[in-house]
């Protein structure tokens, strides 16, 4: 079964550098690095943001930090990476966004869907490392937050 106005979600970070990524994702060279896991998946994801999780920390936790449990669930321990399904809801609002920023706000047609997601990964990268038909010049690599390009900033909910 086609799916055609799903958009398959992907994460990575940066950690506390600046991804150097512009509003659009635009990129001629080398993206940011995805981790082992996620590289490849490149082919497959439609879209990937940007967390900024650092996987080590120079300085201790504090005393609640957010948790996560290892594979078998029998330790636990500060997040230190991040998950698809985190991500996910990140794009959804990154979509909201664009559909209330750039698009007329009546009834949601198929056509709509597709072009918001033309508008989340424009046709112009050229990323240095990866196979054209990894990306076929789709600028997957995206960093909504640091752009505030969510409706939160976009209704005055955050500065």
């Amino acid at each position: 079964m086609l799916l055609k106005n799903r958009m398959r979600v992907g994460d990575y970070t940066t950690g506390d550098q600046d991804s150097g990524l512009p509003e659009d994702g635009y990129l001629k060279g080398y993206p940011p690095a995805l981790v082992g896991s996620r590289d490849n998946s490149k082919k497959w994801i439609d879209v990937f943001v940007n967390f900024g999780v650092e996987t080590a920390r120079s300085f201790p936790y504090n005393a609640t930090p957010v948790m996560q449990t290892d594979i078998l669930g029998l330790d636990s321990f500060p997040i230190t990476s991040m998950t698809p399904s985190w991500a996910t809801p990140v794009a959804l609002s990154r979509a909201i966004h664009l559909r209330n920023t750039n698009f007329y706000r009546g009834d949601i047609p198929n056509d709509l869907i597709n072009s918001i997601k033309l508008d989340m990964t424009p046709k112009l990268c050229r990323y240095s490392g990866w196979k054209r038909n990894e990306y076929k010049y789709k600028c997957k690599m995206q960093d909504p937050l640091k752009h505030r390009q969510h409706e939160v900033y976009r209704l005055g909910f955050l500065d």
